[in-house]
């Protein structure tokens, strides 16, 4: 059932792109909740973003199909589109409409992605790197509502916690192509062991320097060795992990940049 819906455009398939959904608007509720409260228009931008998603997916899904198909995800596009925007309005109501700003940030990603997307090179690491950019954003809107505000708080620790997730996630979209599409490939493997370290390395500095904590050292570690390992045992033993287990592997690691964020 799943399979087919996800087919059809309902249901998105992409297992490991949840924690990169849910993780950075979670966190920025929360720290948006510890600074004072979180306002109501809050809710309604979350369920904007999560039916944004779905109707991203039936977009994507649109996109790639060739014209004499693309009136079978019609359907899901426009349900999930209609009630994303809906949300979308409530929230911009709520909130007096300055969340409208950040259209600016979102456009180029979103158009970035969507060309990508229409032929057929929404695997590539640049169509990551816009998506990861584009959900790690989500952080500061729910933490401080408009760009301007956002951009008043670039140096501190929300700032950092922001360039850290999003640090972690690009360094996640390197390991799964090394397990997936780029298995086998060593100067993909290298690449993705020479992200890690560097922000293993930036981690130690950051919190010797203060600001950061101990956590995040322990997160680009336990990333860094995940990267390193799991590519070269698949590759080397022949075996082939699926998405499904990647993403489930996964939460222990996401687990952690929660914990660090937090922290």
């Amino acid at each position: 059932m799943s399979r087919r819906a996800s087919r059809a455009g309902w249901v998105p398939n992409q297992h490991g792109a949840w924690a990169i959904l849910i993780l950075p608007v979670t966190l920025g509720m929360i720290a948006r909740a510890r600074s004072g409260g979180l306002p109501g228009w809050a809710w309604p931008l979350l369920g904007c973003w999560i039916v944004g998603y779905f109707a991203f997916f039936a977009a994507g899904l649109w996109l790639k199909a060739p014209r004499s198909r693309r009136a079978a995800y019609r359907r899901p596009l426009l349900t999930y589109g209609v009630v994303s925007a809906a949300f979308g309005l409530v929230a911009l109501a709520w909130q007096g409409g300055g969340l409208l700003w950040w259209v600016v940030p979102f456009a180029p990603l979103v158009a970035t992605t969507a060309w990508l997307t229409s032929r057929r090179r929404d695997r590539d690491l640049l169509s990551g790197v816009m998506t990861v950019t584009a959900s790690t954003l989500m952080l500061p809107v729910m933490r401080f509502s408009t760009p301007a505000a956002a951009w008043h708080a670039v140096g501190t620790r929300d700032a950092l916690v922001t360039v850290l997730v999003w640090a972690y996630f690009i360094g996640t979209v390197l390991y799964v192509k090394t397990m997936i599409r780029e298995r086998g490939h060593r100067p993909w493997w290298v690449a993705s062991l020479c992200w890690h370290a560097a922000w293993l390395v930036a981690a130690v500095a950051i919190t010797r320097a203060g600001p950061g904590s101990g956590w995040w050292i322990a997160t680009f570690a336990v990333a860094l060795a995940r990267a390193a390992a799991l590519p070269w045992a698949g590759a080397s033993r022949g075996r082939r992990i699926s998405p499904r287990q990647i993403g489930v592997a996964e939460i222990g690691v996401v687990g952690l940049v929660m914990v660090a964020a937090l922290a």
